[in-house]
């Protein structure tokens, strides 16, 4: 991601989806979130879906908790039929 995602006159209103936990460092995750949440407008959702047989449950779990930690809410856990997925919401005020 790069900063041309960074919010100005208005930002991202729809979602996105994205492949964090694979082959992310914990700080590449923390940035990649941050960015997200940058480029999404208040209330807008993210779905986070990452293969079951690539990224483990523990993994997973960090890249919710990073989430967390980046200001994201926990919309819907998990997506029916996908395990390894989340919609994540960017709180309104």
């Amino acid at each position: 991601m790069s900063s041309q995602w960074t919010c100005r006159s208005g930002c991202w209103p729809g979602s996105g989806a994205a492949q964090l936990a694979r082959g992310s460092p914990g700080g590449s995750r923390r940035a990649s979130f941050a960015e997200l949440w940058t480029a999404l407008r208040p209330g807008a959702l993210l779905l986070v879906i990452e293969p079951k047989g690539h990224v483990s449950a523990a993994d997973f779990e960090t890249s919710m908790q990073v989430a967390i930690g980046a200001g994201f809410e926990v919309a819907e856990q998990p997506v029916a039929g996908k395990p390894r997925s989340a919609v994540l919401r960017r709180p309104v005020a």
